[in-house]
């Protein structure tokens, strides 16, 4: 295959339905290894030589047929697709069958050898990393993010000089000022003391309320980091820009943000070194999760990282330590396993200062310090040192972020904006609350209207109503999501199980944009406790095929939106009715854990393929993850039921 013909096909399965459905494929692949690992003690010897048999034949069918396909796909509408995308399609598969082959011919007395498990394990790892970043086939030239970098590098470089509303305002003055003005003028922009689409014009008219804030220098300096962004955007892409919602993270991201931003002028070279940083932290995260839990929960980790859809390559890929958050979350967990609960707890307390979400993930630990005070009337030592981290890291950061950015009026600055930000209506967040502002007459197939300054005005003013109304009814769930977790936890001692069980809290309690539930990575060293999901497993992914089958038979198919519902509903009791005991021998099986969190990853591809309005996707997917973590928290309710040659795992550790 030439150059040509390789990137056409690459451009093909990286497309959105194509990687969706490849991504989905994986994750299934990776669950069915599990399942296969689970049951090997009732594959015998003569069952194994008849499926190594098959595979080549099954491998020649799918190939004829791929190829036939192909060929019609000049003649055939419904064909094209496999004119650039059979070759690709055929490797899939025909890696998927060499390694399902590999797993059967490592069975042996009814085990599958340690070896071929890791062996497989990481060829499906490399694949979900390679699906994480496209193949390597990105949508802009150098890696480097140049939306984000903006942002970013921009706002943490000149902080105090832009503070957390002013980035727009002084951008449209300096693109005025170095030849851009008539663009300028004709371009809108995001007004951040209220976030609401303005009319540049307006502000070019009083460029002091930007330049009264820079020394000359400063500004030169920053009109010459502005022109590079230009340059290197395009007009559009730098239009774009500018009705964004502005610099975000608190003042302690600021910190090392700004001694990085300040070390080299904008450029090529330089960005793209500050966009590797992410790649490293990423890495880093990974080799500590199997420092703390072993290759297992690693490979588990890495596989629902590199399918899941909120958290992909696209939003905060090739950026400026957006990962950082992210790797210290993780990395805390990995330093209690490891029982170094002094830095633990400064790395968790880091995290939340980058971040200020991630707090809730000190629930579960205090829950469970608060549960062991009850019952034994003194602190553990261990708590006490975890919780010492907390503080001493909350104390040096601090002073730190004050010096760095406006002091004081930098925090002050922070809150409102982030007040703001948060009641404006985003397409991409997630959460409880995303799900209880949404109505159908409330989507933006039926709100957005062009013909307004901002087109999603109608919108957002619907959910916000919609919110509010609804704001007790979250608060009593979140109510309850607390009381759940609270049960849940009173027998728990290790700490590093309560934060992962504290994504309840999270989900319940804030909405998020979606790159943020890469957090549920957390969920994947809980495996290390417990691999055995139970019924929560099958209520989950029951729902989850109920509603694709709806979403297909009503927008497919053309029924009636009660009949689909109907038969989807019907089907699924069926299916269960007739198959409940295996279904259940499943959800008990060893490793239904790790199955539940790669399929997580799978089934938010496929409710991503079934809706054309970004609201709805989001929605869905939240309405998933929702689900989800309330069904792993239960999970972790009680001890598991041993069964018939099942090994029973305990779920309380001592760690």
């Amino acid at each position: 295959m030439d150059v040509t013909k390789l990137t056409a096909a690459l451009e093909a399965v990286t497309n959105q339905n194509w990687l969706s459905g490849i991504k989905a494929g994986l994750a299934i692949v990776a669950c069915v290894f599990i399942y296969l690992e689970a049951q090997a003690r009732f594959v015998t010897s003569e069952t194994r030589r008849k499926l190594l048999r098959w595979t080549p034949g099954v491998l020649a069918v799918v190939g004829v047929l791929l190829a036939a396909g192909a060929s019609l796909g000049s003649s055939y509408k419904m064909f094209a697709p496999l004119t650039q995308t059979a070759v690709p399609i055929f490797a899939v598969f025909a890696g998927a069958a060499g390694l399902f082959a590999l797993g059967v011919h490592g069975i042996s007395g009814g085990v599958l050898k340690e070896r071929t498990k890791q062996l497989i394990g990481g060829v499906l790892a490399l694949a979900a990393i390679l699906l994480f970043f496209l193949f390597f086939h990105l949508s802009y030239k150098g890696y480097y993010h140049r939306w984000e970098l903006f942002h970013y590098y921009m706002g943490s470089k000149y902080a105090k000089e832009l503070s957390y509303e002013r980035i727009y305002i002084c951008s449209a003055i300096a693109d005025a000022e170095t030849g851009n003005e008539k663009d300028a003028k004709r371009r809108k922009m995001r007004d951040l003391r209220v976030d609401l689409l303005m009319p540049t014009k307006q502000v070019l008219e009083h460029p002091e309320q930007c330049k009264s804030h820079f020394t000359p220098e400063r500004w030169e300096d920053f009109k010459r980091d502005l022109v590079f962004f230009r340059k290197v955007s395009g007009r559009q892409y730098w239009n774009d820009m500018q009705k964004d919602h502005g610099y975000n993270p608190p003042p302690i991201w600021t910190i090392a943000g700004h001694y990085l931003s300040i070390l080299a002028p904008a450029s090529d070279g330089y960005f793209k070194f500050l966009s590797v940083i992410d790649v490293v932290l990423t890495a880093l995260l990974f080799i500590a999760i199997g420092w703390a839990f072993g290759w297992r929960p690693a490979v588990v980790a890495v596989i629902f990282w590199g399918t899941q859809e909120p958290a992909p390559f696209y939003w905060t890929g090739g950026a400026f330590l957006r990962q950082d958050w992210f790797f210290l979350a993780v990395f805390s967990a990995c330093l209690v396993r490891k029982r170094y609960f002094f830095w633990a707890g400064a790395a968790l307390a880091y995290s939340a200062g980058l971040r200020v979400f991630p707090v809730l993930l000190w629930a579960g630990p205090l829950i469970i310090m608060a549960w062991h005070l009850w019952k034994h009337h003194r602190f553990d030592k261990r708590h006490l040192r975890f919780v010492a981290g907390g503080l001493v890291a909350a104390a040096v950061l601090f002073p730190i972020s004050l010096h760095v950015a406006d002091g004081f009026q930098a925090w002050k600055e922070f809150t409102h904006h982030i007040f703001v930000h948060k009641n404006t209506a985003l397409t991409n967040n997630m959460g409880l609350e995303t799900v209880l502002k949404s109505s159908p007459e409330g989507r933006m197939k039926y709100t957005r209207d062009n013909r307004l300054l901002d087109p999603f005005e109608r919108w957002k003013d619907a959910r916000k109503a919609r919110g509010e109304k609804l704001k007790p009814l979250q608060y009593a769930i979140l109510a309850v999501f607390a009381a759940l977790l609270i049960w849940t936890l009173r027998e728990v001692k290790s700490l590093w199980i309560g934060m992962g069980l504290s994504l309840l809290m999270i989900i319940g309690a804030v909405e998020t944009t979606c790159y943020y539930f890469s957090i549920w990575i957390l969920g994947a060293l809980l495996t290390k406790a417990k691999r055995q999901m139970e019924w929560p497993l099958l209520a989950v992914f029951f729902g989850v095929f109920m509603f694709v089958a709806f979403k297909l038979l009503s927008t497919r198919a053309g029924f009636n939106e009660l009949v689909a519902l109907a038969i989807a509903v019907g089907g699924v009791g069926l299916l269960y009715w007739y198959n409940h005991g295996p279904l259940l021998e499943f959800a008990r099986s060893k490793g239904s854990m790790e199955i539940a969190i790669i399929g997580l990853g799978g089934a938010s591809q496929l409710l991503t393929v079934q809706f054309y309005f970004i609201d709805d996707k989001y929605v869905a997917i939240s309405a998933l993850y929702v689900a989800w973590t309330i069904a792993f928290v239960l999970a972790f309710f009680r001890k598991p039921e041993p069964q018939v040659g099942v090994e029973a795992i305990p779920v309380r550790t001592s760690t």
